[in-house]
């Protein structure tokens, strides 16, 4: 499954008017260990985030801890792009309605 199919897998509850889905936030379990995969994979945040379809800006923010929730479909592009498994690095931030 490549990683924009895997976006498009996205479980979103119907908004309260019908007009558009809520998508659920995604908190990362632990920053270092993203970092960390992304060392052993030899990968700069610039070229992953290339390779996820992100913005380097995204990337960042989340490895460096300035961000500790993205949106559903972000979580499952770096999840996929990383060849792990889903909820390796992000669990649902329960709590959290954006």
């Amino acid at each position: 499954m490549s990683v924009a199919e895997s976006t498009e897998r996205v479980v979103s509850a119907g908004s309260p008017d019908g007009s558009r889905p809520r998508l659920m936030r995604m908190r990362l379990r632990d920053r270092v260990m993203f970092a960390n995969y992304l060392t052993l994979l030899n990968l700069s945040e610039r070229s992953f985030a290339a390779r996820a379809g992100l913005s380097h800006s995204t990337v960042n923010h989340l490895v460096s801890g300035r961000r500790e929730t993205c949106s559903e479909p972000t979580a499952i592009a770096i999840e996929a792009a990383l060849g792990c498994p889903p909820g390796l690095l992000f669990k649902p931030d329960v709590g959290s309605s954006r």
